[in-house]
């Protein structure tokens, strides 16, 4: 049999193993919201393919200098993510920067084309000259 003061143990401990469960679950949530730590590299990533895009000579090509257009507007958007602490969007934004970045690079003639590439891509821009192609007469 159980007395009065058992049953007020009992109910006692039933709220206190509800606040354990509300106080665990607020620690979940709070630790499950720093799992993404800033996206640093992928934007130091995006930012060099960008400025190898624009070293390789991206504006000589419509195709290439729209894509690398469109890199650098993906990579502020990435900046502005990163600044407000939204560092899943910072990293999707930072990743689509570097596509298209390598995108104007393949364009460009410069890397080749990854896998699942259309080969199209190489025919958008004119292959870049080289020594032998220059014009003039040719030495017998």
């Amino acid at each position: 049999m159980r007395t009065v003061g058992s049953v007020r143990a009992a109910r006692g401990r039933v709220p206190r193993l509800g606040r354990l469960f509300l106080v665990m679950g607020a620690l979940v949530v709070l630790c499950t919201a720093c799992v993404h730590p800033p996206p640093v590299q992928e934007m130091s990533d995006a930012r060099q393919t960008i400025a190898a895009a624009r070293a390789a000579g991206a504006a000589r090509c419509a195709a290439a200098e729209e894509a690398t257009v469109a890199a650098r507007r993906w990579i502020e958007n990435a900046s502005y993510a990163l600044s407000i602490h939204d560092y899943p969007m910072a990293g999707r934004s930072a990743r689509r920067a570097q596509r298209r970045a390598y995108l104007a690079l393949v364009m460009l003639h410069v890397v080749p084309p990854r896998r699942g590439m259309s080969s199209r891509l190489l025919h958008v821009c004119p292959p870049p000259r080289t020594k032998n192609d220059a014009s003039g007469p040719k030495p017998q």
